[in-house]
């Protein structure tokens, strides 16, 4: 996923799921966060997956790291990612067949905008803004 332009993300979750066909590997995702052509980021999982299983796996902020049967909880950094950085799953080991779905992001989307602005719209921000007064 890339960030698009005039956006900004703060990355709060990801989940996703993946299913791993009958060939023998053990495949290991990993969260890669980078800005299209230099690596920033990689969150390693708790946990690989080996042939024939489907696995969750989720990332959250300040999360410790667990396993319950083929689901993995992972911790995730403070991530804030500004328009043009990408946010993606590599996989060691993955194998024809293999299929990663169900991919969800939380995130806070923050449009930035530039432009002008007329004063004389907003004569009483500018008496606010002079005369000390805000808020």
């Amino acid at each position: 996923m890339t960030v698009p332009a005039g956006q900004v993300w703060a990355i709060h979750s990801v989940v996703a799921k993946l299913v791993t066909s009958a060939t023998v590997a053990t495949r290991n995702p990993y969260l890669i966060v980078g800005d299209g052509s230099t690596t920033f980021a990689r969150v390693v999982p708790y946990l690989g997956l080996t042939a024939s299983q489907t696995g969750l796996y989720s990332w959250y902020p300040s999360a410790p790291a667990l396993q319950a049967g083929t689901d993995s909880q992972n911790g995730l950094p403070d991530l804030v990612l500004p328009a043009g950085w990408t946010l993606a799953v590599s996989t060691t080991g993955l194998a024809a067949g293999d299929q990663w779905s169900n991919v969800a992001l939380g995130a806070i989307v923050t449009m930035v905008q530039s432009g002008t602005i007329d004063i004389s719209e907003l004569p009483e921000l500018v008496v606010q803004i002079a005369g000390g007064r805000m808020g």
